[in-house]
């Protein structure tokens, strides 16, 4: 009956392990020793050593090192049979602002990664960072980003803080900005006249102080701006409406004044008529 080991093709040898003679020979080795003598950038004292590596020993093998008492764990590789020529921290026990590198593509930097610090007792934080250089940070449930770049949604070329292709749903939205349109009441304020506003959009077809269609289509809308705009403009229609109030009433009065004497007249003219009889 053929032999068989399990994880290797039956029948290429007894079910020995780790003999040079057999059909799958070595593939690594475990040992206890400093970090030096891998090259391995560790403070502590020894390491748990395991390196796996081709089945002829040829070169081209991975290693891993764990911290003796704990402290982390490292990766390296090499692809001759020389030392090892980069490490990169995988896991790392403390929260003294050591970065452990996250699972990445080829090529990637070992200084990409996310910071978790804190613990369950006190004020917690995770932190994306490229180049030890925070980007992200998040802490309880806000989450901020840290240097000057921009947020994109739908969009991979962002040129603001944040940029959204797309439509936006909100309960409330608020903006903060300096100065308001409450100048208008100001006794220094001139009121425009009609007439001059009457000319200006018969000649511009687009109301005084407000974008036209041709900078709305080419440099978009900004929203706190035109909100100070239109308000200004409704301030100042309430005073067109209590100038135009005034007026009426003025009117009124008059009016109300024509019609006494108009009053006073026709008895004068019906008292002439009775005197002439």
């Amino acid at each position: 009956m053929p032999n068989t080991f399990l994880g290797a093709p039956g029948g290429q040898g007894a079910a020995t392990f780790n003999s040079t003679s057999e059909w799958y020979k070595p593939v690594g080795y475990s040992n206890f020793i400093y970090p030096s003598s891998a090259g391995v950038p560790s403070g502590a004292t020894y390491l748990f050593f395991t390196e796996i590596a081709h089945r002829d020993m040829s070169g081209g093998w991975g290693g891993i090192a764990i911290n003796y008492a704990g402290d982390g764990m490292w990766y390296g590789t090499t692809i001759a049979s020389s030392s090892y020529a980069t490490w990169y921290r995988l896991l790392d026990d403390h929260n003294y602002n050591n970065y452990a590198p996250t699972l990445t593509g080829g090529g990637a930097s070992g200084t990409w990664g996310i910071n978790i610090s804190g613990n369950a007792a006190t004020a917690s934080s995770a932190t994306l960072i490229n180049g030890q250089t925070p980007q992200w940070t998040t802490t309880g449930s806000t989450i901020y980003n840290t240097n000057s770049g921009n947020v994109g949604i739908g969009t991979t070329s962002p040129q603001s803080k944040l940029a959204v292709n797309g439509t936006i749903t909100a309960t409330q939205v608020k903006v903060t900005q300096t100065g308001w349109s409450d100048f208008v009441f100001d006794s220094a304020y001139h009121l425009p006249s009609l007439s001059k506003t009457e000319t200006f959009i018969n000649a511009n077809h687009h109301l005084p102080g407000i974008p036209s269609t041709k900078q709305i289509e080419s440099e978009g809308l900004n929203l706190g701006e035109m909100e100070k705009k239109q308000m200004q403009k409704i301030e100042e229609l309430t005073l067109y409406q209590i100038n135009a109030d005034k007026e009426i009433k003025q009117l009124h009065a008059a009016l109300d004044e024509y019609k006494n004497e108009l009053s006073a007249l026709k008895k004068e003219v019906e008292q002439l008529k009775n005197n002439s009889k």
